[in-house]
């Protein structure tokens, strides 16, 4: 499991947020819409010959939302009022994972994708909240379970959990989504090695 704190960074937002602490947002604020970082581009001799299908992670109702989800106990989930997700947080991450994959195979999609995948990524997004277990300031933890399938013959290859959890630097909206953005750059990241690995074999 990774666990680390860090300075904050650049965040992608769409709109101009986050000075004062997000737990004390007023109700009629409008919210603000965030995304992801994109994942830095692998420089990679050649792409694998390989067709790939990553498909939207399958979640519970409560976190396959656009809403940014926090636990302030361990049985409680709330959302934040102040801020939403460019998308909902299965599809923005499936995105997010097709294109963190982008050059280092001979394709990647969704499954709409033309090409008959050689491959096919199925996902349970277990954890994608801040954590506050009555602490002031949250930690962000992103769990994500995956099995990659071949085509030809039909069978799973692989299957592994990845954990990411990143202490936010202070309470403010901004720090909070930084976070959410290390967290799941930090499983991209092990995601990529993972899959490709997993093709190559």
């Amino acid at each position: 499991m990774i666990r680390h704190r860090f300075l904050p960074s650049l965040v992608l937002a769409l709109t101009l947020a986050g000075c004062g602490s997000i737990l004390k947002l007023p109700g009629g604020e409008p919210a603000a819409h965030y995304m992801l970082r994109p994942a830095p581009a692998r420089e990679v001799d050649a792409p694998l010959p390989a067709v790939i299908m990553i498909a939207e992670p399958d979640a519970s109702a409560a976190l396959d939302t656009n809403r940014v989800a926090l636990k302030p106990s361990e049985l409680e989930l709330q959302y934040y009022a102040g801020a939403r997700w460019v998308d909902r947080a299965t599809r923005m991450l499936q995105n997010h994972l097709i294109a963190a994959l982008g050059g280092t195979v001979k394709d990647v999609g969704t499954e709409a994708m033309t090409l008959a995948a050689d491959y096919r990524v199925q996902t349970n997004l277990v954890s994608f909240e801040a954590v506050y277990d009555g602490n002031k300031i949250p930690t962000v933890r992103v769990v994500l379970e995956a099995k990659l399938f071949s085509r030809t013959p039909l069978a799973l290859r692989e299957r592994r959990t990845f954990r990411a959890e990143v202490a936010a630097s202070s309470d403010k909206q901004a720090a909070i989504i930084t976070a959410f953005d290390r967290a799941t750059a930090d499983i991209t990241a092990e995601f990529v090695d993972w899959v490709l690995a997993g093709v190559s074999k």
